[in-house]
């Protein structure tokens, strides 16, 4: 039962939000009115807003580890007609009130100053968040002018380990000691499909994140209304709240676990069962371990409670699956990227060289070409009538299998 439930969730892009706890579907609906930007996307952003405001005072212990509800999220979207930015901004729209609130503070983390600062300003605050509208930007940002990769630097502050050292030309060393901070920022898939790299995904920076991707927007609002006053003063409340709770752990009941357990076994061998080169598995390795507790904190929090019910990890699991299934389309969408891309070239190497073998065109690729790859390329030129397969007799008499395209 739950595995169909996981398997359909998975395949669904668009937001329930009765399976949203109450807080999200209230924050979502005073948000709905003030811009087109998707409410997909401003809940994306505000699971980031949340968890920098809890910070360390929330943890739950997994083995040797304690996971803290740290998000770090990447919007996905045509350049301006999905309203990023303005997601952004409405899902941090409570950080953004408190830090006008609080100057000496960085809740809002300076990203458009140097790396050194940025880094010292985590190393002074616990409770805050790198905004950036464009990730591009801000990982070129990350990668001049330092003798040390900062990309990396800052993919080890994910796990919040207890130290991390960084050295500056000419400035000496900085140690951040348990380093913790939320990351919302925007992309467009024509930047990602250039730039992901399959270590990316299986052990690197954007392995840590959380995608939202929308394909098309067709609200349309003229005149967009403010926030209800009242509304969002109940919203500030809640967040002074969390800003000063005292640092407890969060357990769970045997409801909870029993839960859980279902779904990791069902959702686990989903992932085994992907047969897929691009990464897809690291990710979704990461949404049901570290991002369904970090989803789970969430709503125990939301309840006012550190003991977590089959309620949270209900709801925990709708959020995995949901993310699952966005991670799923990203993927996807890549692949066909570099599938059109693998097809060009081969086909360019067989109108070159008519008769070739496949291992010639292999070596042609300098045998870095999986060749499971290489015979699916071939399969859908063949299909698509692009390129025919020929056999005939080699020197020493076994047929031998060569290629030829096919003038359209």
């Amino acid at each position: 039962m739950l595995r169909d439930n996981v398997i359909s969730q998975m395949k669904c892009l668009e937001l329930d939000k009765n399976q949203l706890h109450p807080f999200y579907q209230n924050y979502l609906d005073i948000f709905y009115n003030s811009s087109e930007a998707p409410s997909e996307y401003i809940l994306t952003t505000l699971l980031v807003a949340l968890g920098s405001a809890i910070s360390k005072t929330r943890y739950i212990v997994s083995g040797t580890n304690k996971i803290f509800p740290n998000f770090w999220v990447l919007l996905l979207g045509k350049s301006s007609q999905m309203r990023k930015s303005t997601a952004l901004r409405n899902g941090l729209y409570p950080v953004a009130y408190f830090q006008e609130k609080n100057i000496d503070r960085d809740y809002l983390l300076p990203v458009r100053t140097s790396v050194q600062a940025l880094l010292e300003a985590i190393n002074n605050e616990s409770h805050g968040v790198i905004v950036h509208d464009e990730l591009a930007t801000f990982l070129t940002t990350l990668s001049q002018g330092y003798n040390t990769d900062m990309k990396s630097i800052i993919t080890s502050c994910f796990d919040v380990p207890k130290q991390v050292k960084t050295e500056f030309k000419g400035e000496g060393k900085l140690i951040i000691k348990s380093p913790i901070f939320g990351i919302a920022s925007a992309s467009t898939m024509d930047w990602l499909k250039r730039s992901l790299k399959k270590i990316d995904l299986t052990s690197g920076f954007l392995a840590r994140f959380i995608f939202c991707y929308q394909e098309k927007n067709d609200r349309i609002l003229a005149f967009p209304e403010p926030p209800d006053p009242d509304r969002l003063n109940e919203i500030y409340d809640t967040f002074e709240k969390l800003y000063s709770l005292q640092e407890a752990e969060v357990t769970y009941d045997d409801d909870f676990k029993k839960l859980y357990i279902e779904f990791y076994q069902e959702s686990r061998e989903l992932i085994n069962n992907i047969r897929i080169e691009n990464g897809l598995n690291a990710v979704f390795s990461r949404i049901q371990t570290d991002y369904f507790f970090k989803f789970a904190i969430l709503e125990g929090v939301l309840s006012g409670r550190l003991v977590l019910t089959r309620e949270d990890a209900k709801r925990a699991i709708y959020l995995c699956t949901y993310f699952m299934a966005q991670a799923t389309k990203v993927l996807q969408i890549i692949d066909q990227t570099e599938q059109t891309s693998l097809e060009k070239r081969v086909l360019s190497i067989i109108s070159k060289k008519p008769g070739i073998t496949k291992t010639a065109i292999h070596k042609e690729f300098s045998n870095h070409l999986p060749a499971s790859k290489l015979n699916n390329v071939l399969k859908d030129l063949e299909k698509g009538e692009r390129i025919e397969e020929l056999t005939k007799p080699s020197k020493n008499g076994r047929l031998l299998t060569t290629y030829k395209s096919i003038s359209l």
